[in-house]
């Protein structure tokens, strides 16, 4: 297994990677760190209410009931 791990300052939709020809044309993993929020975490996206905009407030209490309902018959 080869592990590379650097730093890096993200100033564009590019990052260099030094020793990319050990990893050229392979199946890699990415993982992106940060100190400070990010995305989800610092407000600038919420999962909440991502989907209010497709709401049908009408079928609100039919979808309640059948939710119950199935809940109720997982459990008899």
């Amino acid at each position: 297994m080869y592990v590379e791990a650097f730093e890096t300052d993200i100033t564009s939709p590019f990052i260099e990677f030094k020793d990319y020809a050990r990893v050229l044309n392979k199946h890699v993993k990415v993982f992106i760190v940060t100190e400070d929020g990010v995305g989800l975490n610092n407000g600038s996206a919420s999962i909440a209410g991502a989907l209010s905009k497709y709401a049908k407030p009408e079928l609100m209490d039919t979808e309640k009931q059948v939710a119950w309902q199935a809940v109720a018959d997982d459990k008899a």
